[in-house]
């Protein structure tokens, strides 16, 4: 019994003791971090249908719908019109809330209210 509890503490002790010198790196790690949003929040009227990324989205009765970013994508499409997502500020997780406007409400795009 005293035997095999000493292998294990010898065994511990190599494991969780330091490291030779050689294993350790120099240099230190290099840190990426990424650039622009991570993902998209759109936000309108449950129902408003949507492209983004070349996908079709509409938005559920929550009235939003969280998207991961397309890099090949700087707009979505609404009602035909090319609208730009890169608008508002990022959260602390990288995600950027865009405002979908109701196709043909006042705020949409080519409606006398918005120009």
């Amino acid at each position: 019994m005293m035997i095999p509890n000493a292998l294990l503490a010898i065994h511990l002790t190599l494991d969780l003791g330091p490291k030779p010198a050689g294993s350790r790196s120099s240099k230190p790690p290099i840190v990426t971090c990424h650039k622009g949003a991570v993902s998209y929040k759109f936000v309108g009227t449950p129902g408003t249908k949507f492209t983004y990324g070349g996908d079709q989205y509409v938005l559920p009765i929550e009235g939003w719908i969280e998207v991961i970013s397309d890099p090949h994508a700087s707009d979505y499409v609404l009602a035909g019109n090319h609208l730009p997502v890169n608008v508002g500020p990022l959260d602390a997780f990288g995600t950027r809330t865009v405002t979908v406007p109701m196709p043909g409400g006042p705020d949409a795009p080519g409606a006398e209210g918005s120009r």
